[in-house]
């Protein structure tokens, strides 16, 4: 009895169009936003928080090139929100992650 090869070109085409339909859904971070626990705990903290993240020295944004708080960099992540802090208003749309401020390059 012949033993048949395992199709792994067809496991990898499973996965990568996985992957593709996760990108596809959950744009924008929305799976943070309305699906993820952890996101949801997030937001609901940020919500009733007496804090908020917000900028400092808005002439340090401006004269920004590399906008490593919502681009990220090597050492971290920035943004999954793209909430760019100088236009924020409030914490409605933050998860209060704090990925923006450990992004930042000193």
């Amino acid at each position: 009895m012949e033993q048949s090869v395992p199709d792994r070109m067809g496991d990898h085409r499973i996965f990568r169009g996985g992957h593709r339909g996760r990108r596809f859904f959950f744009r924008g971070a929305s799976f943070c936003k309305y699906v993820c626990p952890i996101g949801q705990f997030h937001f609901v903290q940020s919500l009733v928080s007496p804090f908020e993240v917000k900028t400092r020295d808005l002439s340090v944004c401006r004269t920004c090139k590399t906008f490593d708080c919502i681009r990220g960099n090597e050492q971290q992540r920035g943004c999954e929100l793209r909430l760019f802090q100088p236009k924020k208003e409030s914490n409605l749309d933050c998860t209060f992650c704090l990925d923006c401020v450990q992004g930042l390059s000193a």
